[in-house]
């Protein structure tokens, strides 16, 4: 990939994401040199109806996805491609097995009743299809108050700083109209039904 610009703005982002990380708790998959998440947890703030039948109560255990810049495929100057399709369904899969092995495997997982957090990305029928058939539920945004308004606005500006600072070429599909941030959420079940390889025959 690309290396980012090394100017002021991107190591100050840089640096505040690194801080941040250890403030929120967020950790890697050890040994995992591929998997584009990053792992926290909390309780969940609301509930939540999941397409599986499974649901979320307000204060319940949830493992909290991020996205880790470096490693998601890099655009072609071109846009999105076959080729860049291929690779990063490949990586997402292999992130999702190993965010399975995790949830088994770490203790501090064991109470977790699901898995999502709020993305960016283009919003259409397509992309929403794709979701759901890889076992995730796509939350509708819910009314908010202002105050929420102005939050998520403000995450959706740090992460286009994020993608300026660790993936540049990401922020060209960032440009379209479509791109909106939702809430993917999987139930545990559904993530170990779907990607637990221990019971691959």
């Amino acid at each position: 990939m690309p290396r980012a610009k090394d100017d002021l703005l991107n190591r100050s982002v840089r640096a505040l994401d690194r801080f941040m990380r250890q403030r929120l708790g967020v950790w890697e998959i050890e040994g995992d040199q591929e998997c584009f998440y990053r792992l926290s947890c909390k309780r969940a703030p609301y509930a939540l109806a999941l397409n599986d039948g499974a649901t979320i109560a307000p204060g319940d255990m949830v493992v909290i996805l991020h996205l880790w810049g470096e490693r998601i495929p890099a655009l072609p100057e071109a846009g999105a491609d076959l080729a860049w399709a291929r690779q990063a369904h490949r990586l997402l899969m292999h992130s999702l097995r190993a965010v399975a092995r995790e949830m088994q495997s770490n203790p501090l997982l064991r109470d977790a009743v699901a898995v999502g957090n709020d993305f960016s990305f283009a919003v259409n029928m397509g992309s929403a299809n794709m979701f759901e058939r890889i076992g995730f539920t796509l939350i509708e945004p819910r009314q908010r108050h202002v105050l929420d308004r102005l939050l998520q606005g403000g995450g959706r500006l740090w992460t286009r700083l994020l993608r300026r600072a660790h993936n540049a070429p990401s922020l060209r599909a960032a440009n379209t109209p479509e791109y909106e941030t939702r809430a993917l959420w999987m139930s545990r079940a559904k993530l170990l039904e779907l990607y637990d390889t221990r019971t691959d025959s």
